[in-house]
């Protein structure tokens, strides 16, 4: 009997102290690692080699010694069975000093079987194509270029001098992410922007940091009768950083203001405006959004259109935001789910039942509320073994049922 319980004892207690070894072992490695201890990350990984763990030590041993790792090792680890995130994470890093390194046939062999990728990747991937691809490589760098109010990368600077260069990025290009960069609030990046541009379009820096720091003591004293360009870009930059404290505030310093702007800046300008008063609920917003007339509208500006739109249940309105979206937009379940919306309040009931059928094959919270819009038990369309994520927790917190209109922002809008 009294052996009984001692193996007992041993069965259970012994794998447990085992566990809890291999537990303070590998918080050690990790530790190691994080230091730069390559002899005491040996010593662990030597502790833990016949272990579950092994390949976070294999990762931590090849990152500490990438420099100095022979590709034979790094391809070894990169030729395991299993294709982990763990894998591809030296994947990612292998490529990022291969780049470096301007090693583009094994950069070229590799790169395809990365999933996902930072920018610097991007652009790393692109010089590689560089060589044989120039006009092509250096028009998705021009892409690159329009799209990204921040920073790149350093493995971008040598695609985007070319482009320049060549002229595939000139001097409109050029303004363009420079207003990006202040509609960010990005001044290191206008600045660095400014400086490749003629002078008589470069913004002055001295302005532009008085602008930042007091909008309407810089508004009170702006002199934009005949202004330049610059001088009216610097203005608005003022103007826009102001409606993001108090949209009322702003329109107050540009009913001053506004005779001395062009029309498409003032149609700009009403763009944010209506943008920022939507974001702070204000009843305004699809007045100032009106007034923008045509003015093309980025992506976050168009989904606060909506929003503002739903509040006053204005289905035209929500509508004509969605279709002028881009078409990755509009096909967030969030959009589609509006748009269903507001071709049932026109009563284009078909029309809306083919959105909400498509949608309700989805398992989230729009889904849900498409399926409940045809007739169809929500429960139904998810599979029992479906975990929500976050997000859905979070628009779906306080609704059993769709959203109704109750004087706030409905159910989901922080998508």
């Amino acid at each position: 009997m009294r052996f009984l319980k001692f193996l007992v004892f041993v069965l259970l207690v012994v794998p447990a102290l085992a566990v809890a070894s291999q537990d303070a072992d590998f918080l050690a490695a990790r530790d190691a690692f994080r230091v730069g201890d390559v002899v005491k990350l040996d010593r662990m990984a030597m502790r833990l080699k016949h272990s579950p763990l092994e390949p976070y030590l294999a990762y931590y041993q090849l990152r500490l010694r990438l420099e100095t790792a022979s590709a034979t090792d790094i391809q070894a680890f990169l030729a395991r069975p299993d294709d982990t995130p763990l894998i591809n994470q030296l994947r990612a890093e292998w490529l990022r000093l291969l780049g470096k390194r301007q090693q583009w046939e094994e950069f070229a062999v590799l790169y395809p079987l990365l999933v996902g990728g930072e920018v610097d990747l991007t652009c790393y991937g692109l010089q590689s194509r560089q060589r044989l691809q120039e006009e092509q490589v250096l028009h998705e760098a021009r892409n690159l270029w329009l799209t990204s109010s921040v920073e790149l990368p350093e493995s971008c600077a040598p695609l985007f001098d070319a482009a320049i260069a060549s002229g595939i990025i000139n001097a409109t290009d050029i303004w363009l992410r420079l207003r990006l960069a202040l509609e960010a609030g990005n001044l290191t990046l206008a600045k660095q922007l400014s400086e490749k541009l003629p002078a008589k379009r470069a913004l002055s820096s001295a302005e532009l940091d008085s602008a930042a720091t007091d909008q309407v003591r810089y508004l009170a004293t702006a002199k934009l009768d005949n202004a330049s360009e610059a001088q009216r870009t610097v203005a608005m930059f003022a103007l826009q950083r102001l409606a993001k404290q108090s949209p009322q505030l702003a329109y107050s310093q540009w009913e001053k203001k506004a005779a001395y702007f062009t029309a498409d800046e003032q149609y700009y300008f009403y763009g944010w405006l209506g943008y920022e008063a939507a974001r702070k609920r204000d009843a305004r917003a699809l007045e100032w959004y009106k007034a923008a007339g045509e003015t093309s509208l980025a992506g976050p500006q168009l989904a606060w259109r909506a929003r503002a739109a739903l509040l006053t249940q204005n289905w035209h309105e929500v509508w004509a935001s969605i279709n002028a979206m881009t078409p990755q937009q509009q096909r967030e379940g969030v959009w589609r789910y509006w748009k269903a919306r507001a071709l049932k309040a026109w009563g284009s009931l078909p029309e809306a039942n083919v959105l909400f059928a498509e949608l309700s094959n989805e398992h989230n919270f729009y889904g849900q509320l498409a399926a409940e819009e045809i007739g169809v038990a929500p429960a139904a369309t998810i599979p029992a073994s479906y975990q929500p994520k976050q997000s859905d927790n979070k628009c779906n917190a306080g609704a059993a049922r769709r959203p109704a209109y109750t004087g706030v922002i409905p159910y989901g809008f922080t998508h």
